[in-house]
Order: structure tokens, then sequence, then C-alpha cells
């Protein structure tokens, strides 16, 4: 039993190394959600403040203003006062991504 226990206690710091490991750091986080942003928004368009119909420009990883978790997953928003914008989630490690919101606002 001590012997099961001192393992465990050994093992700890490499089973929580493993784990962080599996979670995604803010620069991947941004280079994940172009890249799902891009391939959720191909051929769709937007209309201008003009009413002239446009495709969505190449999301960039500099373009998200904030890219933080929040409850469990990673949330990036992408919100000027005017023009387009877009908000996509997924869980720590990337999985389960999600298109919140994207659109274009004249104001």
């Amino acid at each position: 039993m001590k012997a099961a226990l001192l393992i465990m206690f050994l093992l700890a710091p490499l089973l929580a190394c493993v784990a962080q490991d599996s979670k995604l750091i803010e620069k991947e986080a941004r280079k994940l959600a172009c890249d799902f942003v891009n391939s959720e928004l191909k051929g769709k368009e937007y209309e201008n403040f003009k009413r002239k119909k446009q495709p969505y420009p190449k999301f960039e990883p500099h373009f998200w203003r904030t890219a933080e978790v929040v409850a469990g997953r990673w949330l990036l928003k992408f919100d000027p006062p005017a023009g387009i914008y877009a908000q996509v989630s997924f869980d720590p490690d990337g999985k389960k991504p999600k298109l919140e919101s994207y659109g274009y606002s004249p104001e």
C-alpha cells in the first residue's frame, strides 16, 4: 500500500504535465480559430454599408481582440466598432469548435 502511494506521489507531477500539454496556448488558439472561421466563411458574403456584397476576408491570428478561456472553453472575439465581426469558441484542447457569431455591422 505504501509503495502504491509513493508511486502515485511520484507520478502526479508527470501526469499533471501531460494534462497541461493537451491544452492550447493562446498563440495556438488564435491560429486554430483563424483556420476554423476561414473554412466556415469560405464562399460566404456579407453586405457592406453601400449594400454591395463582398466575400469575407481571410482572418489572421492578430485580428482577435480577445483570446481567453471562459467557462472552460476558449473564446476568441473580433468585434471592432464597425465592420466585420466574428466570435469563435472551442474546448481547451481545440476540439468542438463553434462559430458563435459572425457578420457585418455598419456602426
